[in-house]
């Protein structure tokens, strides 16, 4: 189980419209519950209005200094904590059907905040090139049940184009089939380069498609995992892009996924990861089983997969706590491959050195 953290301290928020930024320091740390239940908003219109103020807010955020740990970890600079970007809205779900717009919105405002820019355009043209053939690797587990990833899709493709990249440089990538003929995208290449490559605990051959793109948008679910406890951004740009699976699924992954994300072909690609968490699975996945979905109504976005996985772990964590569910994870609630990723330098799973940004509301 989780260790268990006070939940009494109050939860900071400004009242001027701004971010709402969560932070750990010292004494006065919120609990890492209490530090999830600071809520994103209820309301469309604090989903994407104000841009120039959150960015500005994010990027004082980012400049200050945070108090040194006894032990800080090596592969994080003191001054530099990753962003998470958590938007929410009780209004993007109406039962079956999602609001395009909504998400429109949401997904835009993950991404200028995870990036720290105050318009769209400047935050895609930070993570993309304008001759970059760009690949959005989606997770097709469950994605049928879920039914979020045609609309997802739908709309990241038309913010990316609006960022002048023509969405005939844009590749969707195990997408529901059919999607790419719906939204003029070109089409993936399928096969498997010729020759293997090592990684460490093996050698596969990987997916040819990583020759095709030139960049990767990550859009992983947010799901518990029979084998790797968690299914999310890191699990989703690793052993998906083998020819072989299987093998390096055991021990939870340990050390295999970092190892496959840290290959050339793979990791220089990465720009922005993403966790479609309008519907998540918070028991017995990655498949879907109805009774333990979870209709968050989210998106999340950050450059650092490991702490996106670390936010994501400690959502599902709190969920299934109020499902009186064990916590995945150890006692620290720590995934082992998340933890592995982080000790291999591929981001960073402190909570201390991660800030969840998220739009105020009223």
């Amino acid at each position: 189980m989780t260790s268990r953290e006070p939940h009494s301290e109050a939860c900071s928020t400004p009242t001027n419209g701004t971010v709402a930024v969560s932070r750990r320091t010292g004494a006065q740390a919120l609990g890492r519950r209490q530090f999830l239940r600071c809520s994103a908003g209820a309301a469309i219109a604090a989903v994407w209005g104000n841009g120039a103020t959150l960015a500005a807010d994010a990027q004082g955020e980012q400049r200050e200094h945070l108090p040194r740990l006894t032990h800080p970890p090596a592969t994080q600079p003191v001054a530099a904590p990753s962003l998470v970007a958590d938007v929410r809205t009780d209004l993007v779900l109406d039962g079956p059907q999602i609001h395009a717009k909504a998400l429109l919105g949401m997904i835009d405002r993950c991404v200028q905040l995870a990036t720290r820019h105050t318009r769209s355009t400047e935050a895609w043209s930070s993570l993309l090139k304008p001759d970059d053939v760009v690949g959005i690797k989606f997770d097709p587990v469950g994605a049928e049940s879920l039914a979020t990833t045609e609309v997802f899709a739908e709309q990241l493709v038309s913010l990316i184009e609006r960022a002048a990249i023509p969405r005939e440089r844009i590749v969707l990538i195990d997408a529901p089939a059919g999607l790419d003929r719906t939204l003029k995208t070109q089409p993936r290449v399928y096969g498997w380069l010729d020759q293997e490559s090592a990684f460490g605990t093996g050698a596969e051959r990987l997916a040819a498609v990583l020759e095709q793109v030139t960049a990767v948008v990550n859009v992983a679910f947010l799901k518990t995992d029979n084998l790797t406890g968690i299914s999310g951004a890191l699990k989703n740009i690793s052993v998906p892009f083998l020819r072989r699976q299987l093998p390096y699924l055991r021990d939870g992954g340990v050390p295999s996924i970092p190892q496959i994300i840290a290959l050339p072909a793979i990791r220089t690609k990465l720009r922005i990861h993403m966790v479609n968490a309008l519907r998540a699975v918070f028991d017995r996945g990655p498949d879907v089983h109805p009774d333990f979905v979870w209709e968050l109504g989210g998106v999340l976005a950050s450059v650092d997969p490991v702490a996106l996985d670390q936010v994501g772990t400690d959502l599902l964590n709190e969920r299934r706590d109020e499902a009186e569910l064990p916590a995945i994870g150890n006692r620290d609630g720590h995934v082992s491959h998340v933890q592995a990723a982080a000790a291999a330098g591929l981001g960073t799973n402190d909570q201390d050195y991660i800030r969840i940004l998220r739009p105020e509301t009223d």
